[in-house]
């Protein structure tokens, strides 16, 4: 294949294009071109005015490189017979691409039974030390297989053994199988090991042959933070995020936009990640870093003290080491996302009844199930607004400005104010919302006062 699938599904979504229909000749090798192909496979059915025509399929084969193309022969059939036509296009297909006979070597298992047995049982666990276990237990008698030395430095890489892992890894053939895998592993156990260079020209080898397109992508961006290469660095994390949403590298992005000195935007950013991501502890734990980090955090804490790891009395919030990935690690990479927001619809329309304690209900329950949206915030806000509960109605103010500085929510924090007669506060807080948005009648209307 040219790239793998999960680029192939992001350019074709990125363009609109459902695949295999309404492409043209043109857009497809744009496509290629930007998925850096050296040769397109491209087809159109040919069709007819007569009902009994058969259907013909005309297959062109492009070469980017070079500027030509040349015409396969037509493929034809029926639409009866369409799966016998596509087997047909496959296999013309393939002769095209292979140029000739290729032959095709599977790496050997070199496992008597006994072996094969614990190595299929390993591949179904996932506690690495009874893996581990299993895979020690045959490697004595299974000194010559590749695929038992390349489980193990997977699960020492995994341990962060590097030297271990590395030893496995040197003692897996130059088998094609392999060969990819075996690159990225050497790459991570460079890195563990502080061969910083290594590690990167490895990775920039895998990212020229588009190997694991995300995680190539994501170790690159961590090295280039940790070199201070910050555009290098941005470049990686968003095309592993345009190919992927994946907590790990918004993480990632999160920690270079600090870094960059951008620390309201890496804020926001972090608030958009645990939106979708509510339950990841890497995330929750930046988050409270970013709470402490706030002119008023202690008051923001309490709207998060149900969901947020707070450091207790004494501790200090630290940020987490740039995450690495890696495609052989035994745990998922990625928390399902959050589902959808309906107690939130549910407590708004209670609200606009005014229904404010039903509303208040069904609003903390929207925040138990999504406590970083920042609309809960708000919705809070207001009914305690309502409710004449001015605290409370500051406190949720406050936590919705700071996970999403809009115009509403800088709205919302001013009429709190107004209400609570905090002058001081009121000005600062108007000044702060011109400057953001210096263009709103809204905030041009209000006075410099709370009267």
């Amino acid at each position: 294949p040219v790239c793998g699938e999960e680029e192939v599904q992001a350019v074709l979504e990125r363009s609109l294009v459902r695949f295999p229909f309404a492409v043209t000749k043109a857009t497809a090798m744009v496509l290629a071109g930007e998925s850096r192909a050296r040769r397109l496979l491209w087809g159109k059915i040919l069709h007819s005015d007569k009902r009994t025509a058969p259907l013909q399929v005309q297959l062109v084969l492009i070469d980017l490189e070079a500027g030509r193309q040349r015409q396969l022969p037509l493929v034809k059939g029926s639409y009866v017979q369409l799966f016998k036509l596509q087997e047909e296009l496959l296999r013309q297909a393939a002769r095209a691409i292979a140029e000739g006979p290729r032959e095709i070597t599977l790496p050997a298992l070199n496992l008597a039974l006994p072996e094969y047995e614990a190595f299929i049982k390993s591949l179904l666990l996932s506690d690495a030390a009874k893996k581990l276990e299993l895979l020690q237990a045959a490697e004595g008698r299974a000194e010559r297989s590749d695929f038992i030395h390349f489980e193990l430095a997977k699960v020492f890489l995994q341990k962060r053994d590097a030297a271990a892992g590395r030893s496995h890894l040197e003692r897996v053939g130059d088998s094609p199988f392999f060969r990819a895998g075996k690159e990225f592993l050497l790459a991570l156990a460079d890195l563990y090991d502080g061969e910083m260079e290594l590690s990167l020209n490895r990775f920039v080898r895998m990212q020229q042959q588009n190997a694991f397109p995300v995680a190539t992508h994501n170790n690159l961006g961590v090295i280039y933070l940790r070199q201070e290469r910050f555009p290098l660095a941005e470049k990686c994390l968003r095309y592993a995020l345009y190919l992927r949403d994946d907590p790990a590298v918004l993480a990632n992005l999160v920690l270079l936009l600090r870094d960059m000195g951008r620390s309201q935007a890496a804020r926001l950013e972090l608030s958009g990640a645990l939106r979708r991501f509510p339950d990841d502890a890497r995330l929750l734990e930046m988050f409270a870093f970013f709470l402490s980090e706030a002119e008023n955090g202690a008051e923001l804490a309490q709207a998060f003290r149900n969901t947020v790891p707070l450091p207790l009395t004494g501790e200090k919030a630290l940020l987490p080491e740039p995450p690495l990935m890696n495609p052989f690690a035994l745990e998922a990479w990625a928390a399902a996302a959050a589902p959808g927001n309906l107690d939130y619809i549910e407590a708004r329309s209670l609200f606009l009844e005014n229904d404010l304690d039903g509303a208040e209900r069904r609003a903390e329950e929207a925040m138990e199930s999504h406590p970083f949206e920042p609309g809960n915030h708000h919705l809070l806000a207001l009914i305690c607004l309502q409710k004449g509960q001015l605290a409370l109605a500051e406190r949720y103010a406050q936590s919705a400005l700071f996970l999403a500085e809009t115009l509403d929510n800088y709205l919302l924090q001013l009429r709190v104010l107004q209400a609570g007669n905090q002058r001081e506060r009121f000005r600062a807080t108007l000044a702060l919302a011109r400057r953001q948005f210096p263009d709103s009648p809204e905030l041009h209307q209000l006075g410099d006062g709370s009267r």
